[in-house]
């Protein structure tokens, strides 16, 4: 979560190679759902910003939407899933890409019932990279509007 100090993260995506990864900070808005603080004219469309509100800033490509996460940071924004980080499967393999923190390869670990595609996992920080497919997957089970539909 962003209330600690985080390592800047300054890396091309590891998913498509075609971009930096950019800061999104994200907070809780009206009804419990995320609004992205930075993104120009937001503030125009009548969302109220709280300041005490719960903030979480994920590193992300602009170009394929995978965004990686600091450990407890996906647990923060998943929604009704709980502690979806402790629920990835132990079993892993180990993975193509890269740790975004410069940790070496990842594993790829999966989300048994929630998505069917491995998510990859730095064994040495526990950061969770997923990409933008895997994000939207993820977004898809962990809301009301969501459920029950295959991902």
């Amino acid at each position: 979560m962003s209330e600690h100090a985080r390592p800047e993260v300054s890396a091309q995506c590891p998913s498509c190679g075609l971009h930096e990864l950019v800061v999104v900070q994200l907070q809780r808005g009206d009804a419990g759902i995320w609004v992205q603080l930075d993104r120009p004219g937001l503030l125009t469309r009548r969302v109220k910003v709280d300041t005490s509100a719960l903030r979480v800033q994920i590193d992300a490509c602009p170009v394929c939407f995978g965004a990686w996460f600091d450990p407890g940071e996906l647990n923060v924004l998943a929604g009704q899933l709980e502690a979806v980080e402790d629920v990835l499967d132990p079993e892993s393999r180990q993975g193509r890409r890269g740790c975004v923190l410069g940790h070496g390869a990842m594993s790829e670990h999966s989300l048994p019932g929630i998505i069917r595609t491995p998510v990859d996992r730095c064994v040495s920080c526990g950061g969770i990279w997923l990409d933008g497919h895997e994000r939207r997957k993820l977004a898809k089970a962990s809301t009301s509007e969501g459920q029950g539909t295959k991902t």
